[in-house]
């Protein structure tokens, strides 16, 4: 299956914009978040197929974006995502803003690469090539 890049940074936002902390004082104190979904997160970006959703939480995973545990039924996998990991809001903060999403991409493809740690190292040093310029 290939990598959908738009699809992990849709789920990093999604997950960063609407996982909460769970209530209660022990959770508090722990700074327990509470789950979600692949399913879930599937059903708030219709743009995107389960598959494609499930695909890429299980990448992120892997290249250590995300912590998360996997749930098999009889039917189907879900991911349950526990947190954005440190590695995971580091990316997310390279690529957020729109513009330096859209050079990411831009690089990636006249380079060949759309990997993980490829996009990650990109948008690192367009960042840091932005605050060159900005000071």
């Amino acid at each position: 299956m290939k990598l959908n890049p738009d699809c992990i940074r849709d789920i990093l936002l999604w997950l960063e914009e609407n996982q909460e902390m769970e209530s209660g004082y022990d959770n508090f104190l722990t700074g327990q978040v509470s789950e979600v979904s692949s399913t879930k997160i599937a059903q708030c970006l219709p743009t995107y197929s389960a598959e494609d959703i499930l695909y890429s939480v299980k990448q992120m995973i892997y290249s250590g974006l995300l912590n998360a545990r996997l749930l098999t039924t009889n039917d189907a996998q879900i991911y349950l995502v526990q947190d954005i990991t440190p590695e995971g809001h580091k990316f997310l903060g390279n690529i957020s803003s729109d513009e330096t999403w859209q050079k990411t991409k831009s690089t990636a493809s006249k380079i060949g690469a759309a990997t993980l740690d490829t996009l990650g190292k990109i948008s690192a040093n367009i960042v840091a090539e932005l605050i060159k310029k900005s000071m």
